[in-house]
């Protein structure tokens, strides 16, 4: 056996009889140098009685060491093993001195091209990198680092090979796990939009170069999902996308039938966001079975600490026919096609077309205009009398936003206000109008100073963080009694969220504005919870008062809600009013009525020679 020298810095050189005759040899450090270390070697296989002295330092020195270091002879025979090779190779250094360097070092190519071979220095003379490669122990395939170089006598000739290894399973697994972190979500464990993305790519390639290649992409987004962490908090909303997660990746495991390659994914794009890739679908119609069947999977109800939870989901469908040139274009059409669906009345799926791409446009330019429109003060506020029924006196207004647009002329509500709650622009424009309410209020006060005005609220803007105290700031500085204020709620807003918006409807009673719940019975209906909220005004819906007079059912509905609203102490006031037989029949049960009957909506200034009349309004 031939040992190698392996000289570090922590070698201790006052253990050579001449510690200065080793100097020419240098100090191998660790991390071992290769130029260094084939300096060693040679040293080993030296002839010279001086160099031979340090050979059992050197053995020394390679039994402490972590890299695992095997040599061998010009016939490619083991000679040497230290600890660390023992160890990653699985045998015992008897046993492996003598046999062939390729069965005690079982090379695998791992990652590289091919396997190298250990022995090709002994003809090249040159060393080589083992970078990509494993070894194999057992029924374990090690992946590893290091090279083999030749081992040179003193005369330069080449009379064997060192191999040096490094482990790197630890390094491997946690590369392994980054480049997994990086292309799955956290939550779920499904793939992420990096990798859906590349997965498209490929299916959207192919589409262009095959015809009669087709693949498609699901949209998909949960409907009310945000009521479900406002009122059963984050935790469980998690919960419930991981369950939502697992059904989504069964739907695609049953897709085989439609679906020819194994390019398929379900993702998670954020929030309540997923994405299905089929690849290879056969016809648009499979695309669409997948969204049904995705459909009838979250019917079923998820369980969770307050009962039961049955969710329902709108899916965009975008199919790639050779007409896609990149992945991000299909993906949004999908997205655009969802929110189609999600508009149409959710629970839905719409498959995209061009007619889409038109609408998203327009809306697009809509929704910049309209952030432009509050800056630029284009929102003009109008307003429709309320008037009591025992008097015909005008004792309150009700707010109405009017968009003045500077081509268009009046825009009325309904086509922008969806938009709005959409986007988020109806937090900062509920503010502009709220605020100018306030200042018409006070101009007011002196000829009218018991007139209430009436301001609707948004979901969004009672979600708001710190809300009641904006509003409070608003009212002193239009110097305003917040008894003036009227603030109306839509019954279809509270459900789902009651505890939360009891809560900030509280305060706002705390603050002296009065609450009105507006469009009442064309919700949920909710009687059971209607005394939770500190109401001041019950106000019946137009869709109950037309016809009240020839419609049996109307009457009986409309006679419930006021002696519902008379029950809890509420005023009660009719909207809609058109008709003088309707406002004949409400007159003795409500207490206030507003409609065009009264008064269309107007603005201000208009408002102002309507109210100094001080007549009566009613016919």
């Amino acid at each position: 056996m031939v040992p190698v020298v392996f000289l570090t810095s922590h070698s201790d050189p006052e253990t050579l009889e001449d510690a200065e005759s080793a100097r020419p040899y240098g100090y191998l450090l660790k991390p071992f140098d290769q130029r260094e270390l084939r300096t060693a070697i040679d040293l080993a296989f030296s002839r010279n009685r001086e160099e031979q002295r340090v050979r059992h330092w050197a053995e020394a020195t390679l039994t402490s060491i972590g890299e695992a270091v095997a040599t061998a002879d010009d016939q490619g025979l083991v000679t040497f093993l230290n600890p660390a090779a023992e160890q990653l190779f699985g045998i015992d250094r008897t046993d492996a001195v003598g046999t062939e360097l390729s069965s005690a070092v079982r090379l695998t190519p791992g990652t590289a091209p091919i396997t190298a071979d250990l022995l090709s220095p002994l003809t090249t003379g040159d060393e080589m990198s083992l970078a990509g490669h494993a070894v194999e122990t057992g029924n374990q395939t090690i992946p590893i680092e290091g090279s083999v170089a030749p081992i040179k006598d003193g005369e330069g000739q080449v009379v064997g090979v060192v191999v040096v290894l490094l482990d790197i399973s630890d390094r491997v697994e946690m590369e392994e796990r980054l480049r997994h972190e990086a292309l799955h979500d956290a939550l779920t464990e499904l793939p992420n939009r990096k990798l859906l993305l590349d997965r498209l790519h490929r299916a959207v390639a192919r589409s262009t170069r095959e015809q009669d290649f087709q693949c498609a992409v699901l949209f998909l987004d949960l409907d009310q999902f945000k009521s479900v962490n406002d009122t059963l908090g984050h935790e469980m909303g998690d919960r419930v996308l991981v369950e939502v997660a697992s059904r989504l990746a069964r739907c695609l495991r049953m897709t085989d039938e439609v679906s020819r390659l194994g390019d398929d994914l379900v993702a998670r794009l954020g929030g309540d966001e997923f994405t299905l890739l089929l690849s290879g679908i056969r016809h648009p119609a499979d695309a669409i079975r997948v969204a049904h069947r995705i459909q009838d999977s979250l019917r079923t109800p998820i369980t969770v600490e307050s009962g039961n939870l049955v969710m329902t989901s709108s899916v965009g469908i975008a199919i790639s026919t050779g007409d896609y040139e990149r992945a991000e274009d299909m993906l949004r059409d999908a997205d655009t096609a969802m929110h189609n669906a999600k508009r149409s009345g959710k629970a839905a799926y719409r498959i995209f077309d061009e007619a889409m791409h038109t609408d998203l446009m327009q809306r697009l330019d809509l929704e910049t205009a309209l952030r432009n429109a509050i800056e630029n003060e284009e929102l003009v506020n109008y307003y429709q009398p309320i008037v009591a029924l025992s008097s015909g006196s005008v004792v309150a207004v009700e707010t109405l936003v009017r968009w003045q647009h500077p081509q268009r002329g009046i825009i009325p509500p309904n086509e922008f206000i969806p938009l709005a709650e959409e986007t988020g622009i109806v937090v900062p424009l509920g503010l502009s109008v709220f605020r100018k309410a306030c200042e018409d209020a006070a101009k007011w006060s002196d000829d009218l100073p018991m007139l209430r005005v009436a301001v609707n609220l948004s979901a969004r803007q009672l979600r708001q963080t710190g809300l009641v105290a904006l509003l409070e700031h608003e009212i002193e500085e239009a110097g305003l009694t917040p008894e003036r204020l009227d603030l109306e709620v839509t019954e279809g807003v509270l459900m789902g969220e009651e505890e939360r918006f009891a809560r900030t409807l509280g305060e706002l009673k705390e603050l002296g504005v009065q609450l009105s719940l507006d469009d009442f019975g064309t919700g949920y209906s909710s009687l059971s919870y209607l005394n939770r909220f500190p109401f001041d005004t019950l106000k019946i819906d137009r869709s109950f008062v037309s016809g009240v007079t020839v419609d049996k059912s109307k009457a009986e509905i409309a006679n419930a809600i006021i002696a519902l609203g008379r029950g809890l102490g509420m005023r009660v006031l009719a909207e809609g009013v058109e008709t003088e037989e309707e406002l004949a029949y409400l007159s003795g049960r409500c207490d206030e009525v507003q409609g065009y009957l009264i008064s269309r909506p107007t603005p201000a200034a208009e408002l102002e020679e309507l109210l100094a009349r001080k007549g009566s309004l009613v016919p």
